[in-house]
């Protein structure tokens, strides 16, 4: 197939390049340019900045996909110019969501069909991924325009941009650094690796059923947040320091320590995916992670990264440890 997709140098594109070509598909990347990373020769490459309106018409004025990847749209805009050039001109359109979108609810676990989170109040990033999906979804109820959102929960693995998830765990327990878990450490989230996330986007492909549909996409099960650090120090290899920290007195800190769900329990059906996509996590928590830290140690990451605990260490002094 030909595929193109949207991003691609960071993260959940950059491994979803990888994917498509693993399994055969012709792949165009557009993006800035900005990030330096080495596709193989046979990614076609096009710059261009998607904020830049006029060039994305440009760009694409003549192009036709089988489908497209998109995995860097954050606000409305992104995805109606999207809306606008492609239509027509692509046979599946697949948007990178995620599962922030849905409203808070007193039920687990979360199912597509949930509530999304339409306050005014919500936060933007929250916001800009509903409203995506709404312009998104009305295209295909007005004219068919070829739309699945897969909506992932946190994700981790290899080349994750965002070093105050897992690689910061690494670093605490490889320096023997407390380790600040909220409440008695029983809150339950959900995070998925990066290469099941890529597999999920590609599993869409061919599946004209799921032109119209959302589907969430994260690990088998939730983890507590003390399971989490415990399963983390037996793939490193050293005694976790725990302190517990009381809710009342997390909400205090001025510096985020812990950067996941802390305050409500976050859990995901992932059933509609493994139904109607026949997909599934290849990766459970511990082997997942396991992996990600023999890449982190192998490619020097470990040796490279510099991770200000400043403001950490400042938190703990105000909590007397």
């Amino acid at each position: 197939m030909r595929t193109l997709v949207l991003g691609g140098s960071v993260f959940v594109g950059r491994h979803l390049v990888e994917e498509l070509l693993r399994r055969g598909h012709e792949v165009t990347v557009l993006n800035r340019g900005l990030t330096a990373v080495e596709h193989p020769a046979a990614v076609q490459r096009l710059t261009c900045d998607r904020k830049d309106h006029d060039a994305v018409r440009r760009t694409l004025e003549d192009s036709h996909f089988d489908a497209v990847f998109d995995v860097s749209a954050y606000a409305p805009e992104d995805v109606s110019i999207m809306v606008e050039v492609l239509r027509d001109r692509v046979e599946h359109y697949v948007f990178t969501s995620t599962v922030a979108v849905y409203a808070a609810s007193d039920y687990a676990p979360i199912d597509e069909e949930f509530d999304l989170d339409r306050r005014p109040q919500a936060n933007p990033y929250t916001a800009g991924k509903v409203r995506c999906e709404d312009i998104l979804m009305a295209a295909q109820r007005d004219h068919g325009f070829p739309v699945t959102i897969i909506r992932p929960s946190y994700i981790y693995g290899p080349h994750n941009p965002l070093p105050m998830r897992e690689f910061s765990f690494f670093l605490r327990l490889q320096q023997g650094r407390k380790i600040i878990v909220p409440g008695n450490g029983s809150v339950l989230f959900q995070s998925g690796h990066v290469d099941d996330v890529a597999r999920a986007f590609t599993a869409v492909l061919g599946k004209r059923e799921a032109i119209g549909q959302a589907y969430n996409v994260a690990g088998e099960k939730a983890v507590s947040a003390v399971g989490y650090v415990k399963a983390l120090a037996r793939i490193v290899g050293r005694e976790p320091d725990i302190l517990f920290v009381d809710l009342d007195r997390m909400r205090t800190l001025k510096t985020p320590i812990w950067p996941y769900v802390w305050q409500v329990n976050l859990i995901y059906s992932i059933e509609m995916a493994k139904r109607d996509l026949g997909w599934e996590p290849g990766f459970d928590l511990e082997t997942g992670h396991r992996q990600t830290y023999d890449w982190f140690q192998r490619e020097g990451t470990a040796g490279k990264l510099r991770y200000d605990f400043s403001a950490e260490e400042q938190a703990l002094a105000e909590l007397g440890a």
